[in-house]
């Protein structure tokens, strides 16, 4: 669902959301990847997963740039390191 609206809405929010959940995922990607197994041939959840993957793409994306906005991270060092480390 946040792949959708970060597409549709193109919200900082919904970005912050989607870098908030990998980052705290309480058992790390690698269980967060294997939860996702199962649903990866749904049309939908590969829709959404796509869409994450094309603001997140690199740190020159606007996922990248949408973290550091919403954070408010106005020092340049800070922010550059928050878009880099995604």
């Amino acid at each position: 669902m946040k792949g959708m609206a970060l597409y549709d809405r193109l919200k900082e929010k919904d970005a912050w959301d989607i870098y908030f959940c990998l980052r705290n995922y309480p058992e790390g990607l690698d269980a967060l990847v294997r939860m996702f197994q199962p649903c990866v041939g749904n049309r939908l959840v590969r829709e959404g997963l796509s869409k994450i993957g094309e603001k997140f793409m690199s740190y020159q994306h606007v996922g990248h740039k949408f973290v550091a906005d919403f954070e408010e991270l106005i020092d340049s060092e800070a922010r550059d390191i928050t878009t880099r480390c995604l």
